[in-house]
């Protein structure tokens, strides 16, 4: 197959790779956080120009240093994903024969072919569908693709370029963006970028192989490409039939109110910002500074800063040093803690709109008859796309192998949520005091004067 690179690199105008990419940065924090740390600080009037020692761009290099990320958001969702996966959801089947069950008992213990248990592949998805919209797995065939050679992998969001859905929000087609390191000898120091686009259709799926960064792209004899170029499919990332009659790939079914990291990411980057500001405020202003009290308001324009030490005071003049009282910091303070409370007040918003839909035919009949919490609402109805795309992920390996017996997943969404399970979100979305450790506001004292010298 070929493919112009333009074509190959085309990006769905749905597919917001700058949003994920800030997201997943909220969500892991670090160095991942620092590539992004620019655009999550609000710049200051002051800070958008200017050269030199007093510049705005010399304010905000300082107060950038003192930007360190606090993660909150993660501890969120993690709690929402261990919570649902807590009773290790896992395949279940009625078959009968022993290499049925043997089958479907290894891909519980490896779904991808790589060792990862089913439990940990549900919460990979989970997590993704929660910081980046869309869950999307791929079933594929180890070695020669026979009845027990298939496979389940998490396709990660940020690697999708472009796709198209049907009305059934079904995958027609889809492409994907991968980058490594290549080597031209074993051991041997990288030699530069390999990229992989992976085109998945509903016959075949194609990889195309080039080199290099973005501008610099070049084919695998090293020519230099242009978007106009025509880029041949590589035969040894290409598969030639799937073996069933649909795409490989498939997307779960995710609405604004599971994407969960979009309703956190503004008060999270409001939080971040107010920390900021405290920081730098307690890091320039919580010295004592001195001061001066003197008679004749002219005598200020004769004094030179290297020349304060030997000026001499009159009877009536002072000389002291201040800090500033706690009440300087409150509204700092007051601020901070308004938007601890918005990320609370996110989550709850969540759990009241969860409580009002329409779940009865997605819940076991034992689940029907109890009162429902709000939460545990909440975590069944964000379980809801995950639960579907991995049964579409099954359903489609259970047809290419012909089996006939059933199949579903237990122990995954369905959950009863503990009072002390609760207590531990809400440890985790309580005032924390990591910044108010910074300084001990209390031992800030009001002026101090010192001794006066008669001149």
């Amino acid at each position: 197959m070929q493919l112009k690179l333009k074509d190959l690199l085309a990006v769905n105008p749905d597919a917001d790779l700058k949003r994920i990419g800030k997201y997943t940065a909220l969500y892991e924090g670090g160095s991942a956080f620092e590539l992004y740390k620019d655009q999550f600080i609000i710049k200051r009037q002051l800070e958008c120009g200017g050269e030199g020692a007093l510049s705005g761009a010399e304010h905000f290099k300082e107060r950038k240093k003192r930007a360190q990320y606090i993660n909150r958001c993660s501890g969120v969702i993690n709690w929402v994903v261990s919570t649902a996966t807590k009773d290790n959801p896992m395949i279940a089947t009625d078959a009968t024969e022993e290499s049925d069950i043997e089958f479907y008992s290894n891909l519980n213990k490896d779904t991808d072919g790589s060792g990862t248990p089913f439990n940990s592949l549900v919460r990979l998805l989970f997590t993704q569908m929660l910081v980046k919209q869309y869950p999307y797995l791929e079933v594929r065939a180890e070695g020669e693709a026979t009845k027990d050679d298939w496979k389940l992998n998490v396709i990660d969001s940020s690697s999708v370029l472009d796709y198209d859905i049907d009305d059934n929000n079904e995958v027609k087609w889809i492409k994907t963006h991968t980058r490594t390191a290549y080597r031209e000898t074993t051991y041997g120091a990288a030699d530069g970028i390999q990229n992989i686009v992976t085109l998945y259709t509903e016959d075949a799926t194609f990889g195309f192989v080039f080199y290099g960064k973005e501008g610099e792209y070049k084919d695998v004899n090293g020519n230099p490409l242009v978007p106009e170029d025509t880029v041949n499919s590589n035969p040894e990332c290409s598969v030639e039939s799937h073996q069933f009659g649909t795409n490989p790939v498939f997307r779960g079914n995710s609405t604004s109110f599971h994407f969960v990291m979009d309703r956190l990411s503004e008060p999270l980057k409001a939080l971040y910002n107010a920390e900021i500001d405290l920081a730098f405020a307690l890091a320039t202003n919580c010295y004592p500074q001195l001061y001066l009290k003197l008679e004749d308001s002219n005598r200020v324009n004769q004094i030179i800063k290297d020349e304060l030490s030997i000026i001499l005071l009159m009877v009536t003049e002072d000389i002291g040093y201040v800090s500033p009282g706690t009440q300087a910091f409150e509204s700092l303070f007051k601020n901070i803690d308004r938007l601890k409370s918005a990320l609370t007040e996110s989550m709850r918003m969540m759990s009241s709109e969860a409580a009002e839909l329409p779940q009865a035919g997605r819940l076991s009949g034992e689940a029907v008859k109890q009162m429902r919490s709000p939460l545990e609402s909440m975590i069944s109805a964000l379980s809801y796309p995950v639960q579907d795309v991995l049964m579409s992920g099954i359903n489609a390996i259970r047809e290419v192998r012909g089996d006939t017996f059933n199949i579903w997943i237990e122990n995954f969404g369905d959950v009863a949520v503990e009072e002390g399970e609760i207590k531990e979100l809400e440890e985790e979305l309580e005032e924390e005091k990591e910044l108010e450790e910074m300084v001990d506001v209390s031992d800030l004292q009001p002026p101090i004067k010192e001794d006066k010298e008669d001149e």
